[in-house]
C-alpha cells in the first residue's frame, strides 16, 4: 500500500491493526445481578469465527470480493472501490490480487495493482483482537443482506481513541459484510467504512 491512492482509511487500517492487539485491563463486577451472562460463554475475540478448514474451502481461485470504502479525515471525504481476487490457492496458503477504482469504475492515475501472498493461517488476523466483544446482528449492504458476527473493538491508547466494528459472514467463511473504523488524537478525528459490494 504504498502509492497516493491508498485513502486515509489505509491510515486507520495500519493504526488499528498495531493498537487493538494490545490489552485491556477488563473489569468485572456484578456478577450476581445478571446470573444468565454467567451462563452464556463468551466468544473468542481473537479468532475468526470460522475454521481454517471452513475458510479453505470457501476460499478458492477466482473468489473475488469487491469493497466499497468511504474515508474522512480532517474534514475531506473520499470515496473508493478495492476489487479482491483469488489467483492461487495451496494446502499453505494463497495469492490474491487487489486493484482500485474510483467512483467511476476506473483505475485512478498512479494505482497499481497489488499482489498478496499470505499463509492461511494469518486470513484476516489484522481484524481480529483478544479484547473485541463478539455478538450477533444482521446487516444490509450492496452484495445483500447477511447474518454476522460482530467483532467490536474500543481502545484508548498514547492518547488516541481507536474503534473498530467488522461484520464476518455467518455463512460465508473468508468473507466480511462490513467494517467500520473510527480515530480521534489531538482534536483529529479519521473515519472509515467499508462495505461489501460484491461477492463470488
Amino acid at each position: 500500500m504504498r502509492n497516493v491512492w491508498k485513502s486515509a482509511a489505509f491510515a486507520l487500517v495500519l493504526m488499528l491493526g498495531m493498537t487493538t492487539g494490545g490489552a485491556i485491563n477488563a473489569q468485572m463486577g456484578g456478577a450476581k445481578e445478571e446470573p444468565k451472562a454467567k451462563e452464556e460463554p463468551k466468544e473468542d475475540g481473537s479468532k475468526l469465527p470460522w475454521s481454517l478448514d471452513d475458510i479453505k474451502k470457501s476460499i478458492k481461485v477466482g473468489s473475488k470480493m469487491k469493497l466499497k470504502m468511504v474515508s474522512e479525515a480532517n474534514g475531506t471525504k473520499s470515496t473508493m472501490f478495492m476489487a479482491w481476487e483469488v489467483t492461487e490457492v495451496t494446502e499453505k496458503g494463497y495469492k490474491a490480487k487487489t486493484s482500485y477504482l474510483d467512483e467511476n469504475g476506473k483505475a485512478p492515475e498512479g494505482a497499481e495493482d497489488e499482489t498478496e501472498e499470505k499463509e492461511w493461517d494469518s486470513y484476516m488476523a489484522e481484524l481480529v483482537s483478544a479484547d473485541a466483544k463478539v455478538s450477533t446482528e444482521k446487516v444490509k449492504v450492496g452484495a445483500g443482506e447477511f447474518e454476522c458476527k460482530l467483532y467490536a473493538t474500543s481502545v484508548e491508547k498514547d492518547g488516541a481513541k481507536i474503534s473498530q466494528k467488522v461484520w464476518f459472514i455467518k455463512d460465508k467463511p473468508g468473507y466480511v459484510a462490513k467494517i467500520e473504523m473510527t480515530s480521534e488524537a489531538e482534536g483529529n478525528k479519521g473515519a472509515a467504512v467499508y462495505t461489501l459490494e460484491e461477492i463470488k
